[in-house]
């Protein structure tokens, strides 16, 4: 019986461990918050990886599997030197023209309406 009697005598004297009713609410709302704010992140993050991934899979299918395509950068310098042989070319072939005519004004009317020196004045820009 001093067992019980002791814990009778404990139990009295031992305070109430009941918590406050509002501090009890105040935590409960601030966890529900921080939990809110958690998922939110979360399904945003899944939408910004959603919208990079698609936004990646447009922007690689416009590439093309063409090789010839992917390999212009790499020719670059090349196509520039063609297209200074093919300028002097038609230089060379206006001057010919001009020098073999026997009327220059008709020489000229013809380069004109084959476009030949536009296209000349094209390529020096």
């Amino acid at each position: 019986m001093n067992n019980f009697e002791s814990k009778l005598k404990h139990a009295l004297q031992a305070e109430n461990s009941v918590p406050d009713a509002d501090t009890f609410i105040s935590g409960l709302h601030t966890e529900r918050k921080s939990r809110q704010s958690a998922r939110r992140q979360f399904y945003n993050g899944i939408a910004a990886g959603m919208f990079i991934l698609s936004l990646g899979l447009f922007t690689a299918s416009q590439l093309g599997t063409d090789s010839a395509e992917l390999m212009v950068y790499d020719t670059y310098e090349i196509l520039d030197e063609d297209d200074r042989t093919e300028e002097e070319f038609l230089t060379e072939m206006a001057v010919y023209f001009l020098e073999e005519s026997d009327d220059i004004w008709a020489t000229v009317a013809f380069l004109d309406e084959t476009e030949f020196l536009e296209s000349l004045s094209e390529e020096n820009l």
